[in-house]
């Protein structure tokens, strides 16, 4: 039994309409892709300069964000002792009650 034969002649241009628009799909993440890679090859490049000028940005991030974060820990314990010293005088907040002070 050939399979042609036993489709719904209403089920043909529905399946034509399904690939064409698969197709139109597939040529819009095309582009969509060559896009992206445009804007990623360009601030590759950019990066690429800049490094070239100044030396590797990029290699001392993550000592950039270890200080940072060791500033931001030792600033809110810095901030959290200020706060907890004021306990038990007329200037105490409500913080001291979460630490039952």
């Amino acid at each position: 039994m050939d399979i042609l034969q036993s489709l719904d002649p209403g089920l043909l241009p529905l399946l034509g309409v399904g690939c064409a628009l698969l197709c139109v799909a597939g040529v819009v993440l095309m582009l969509g892709a060559q896009v992206i890679g445009i804007f990623a090859d360009l601030i590759g490049s950019v990066t690429g300069l800049f490094s070239g000028l100044v030396g590797n940005p990029i290699a001392c991030c993550g000592c950039l964000v270890l200080l940072g974060a060791v500033v931001v820990c030792g600033g809110g314990l810095w901030v959290i002792s200020g706060v907890l010293s004021s306990c038990g005088t007329p200037e105490a907040v409500n913080f001291c009650a979460l630490f039952g002070r």
